[in-house]
């Protein structure tokens, strides 16, 4: 029969045995230049499993990656309200507007775009809505009217082009 102590060295010693065999080694023992080094190549054979610090390396330059990303797509290529480009294009839904409107008529009149605004920009998409007044001139009689517009610019999806849509006239 055993008596109280053996049976307590024997349980301890066990206990130690079972904590060292658990004891998986990790490149955390590493310095940061390896595992900076090998967080993103293939590491040597045998090398030990990634530890906390390899780990972190690599979720903070994931992050980091996404980021870049991010920032890079949010530029906005979209032009401004009063860019030459957007202002033909306005123009050019106005003509159409009218020539629908007035038929033949509408072959005998010009356009100009004045007062032009921003109401309002998004910086992170590029999103801008915009208000101007047209100048229709008749161009038998010199006589002139105004209207005004307001109109949006947008990102186009899956390119670089930029959209313009007049929303009221």
């Amino acid at each position: 029969m055993k008596d109280k102590n053996t049976n307590d060295l024997e349980t301890t010693e066990v206990e130690k045995s079972a904590a060292e065999t658990s004891t998986i080694e990790t490149t955390d023992s590493w310095e940061w230049k390896e595992i900076i080094k090998h967080a993103f190549s293939p590491k040597p054979e045998g090398s030990p499993k990634s530890g906390k610090k390899e780990l972190g390396v690599r979720l903070g330059a994931g992050v980091l990656l996404t980021l870049i990303v991010l920032i890079s797509f949010s530029g906005s290529d979209v032009p401004t309200c009063n860019d030459s480009a957007t202002k033909d294009s306005v123009l050019e839904t106005v003509k159409s507007k009218v020539a629908k409107q007035f038929g033949k008529k509408a072959d005998n009149l010009s356009y100009k775009i004045n007062d032009i605004g921003t109401l309002s920009t998004d910086n992170r998409t590029g999103f801008q809505q915009c208000i101007a007044n047209i100048e229709i001139i008749e161009n038998d009689s010199k006589e002139s009217r105004s209207t005004s517009v307001t109109y949006t610019i947008s990102k186009s999806l899956g390119d670089n082009d930029f959209k313009v849509n007049v929303t009221k006239m």
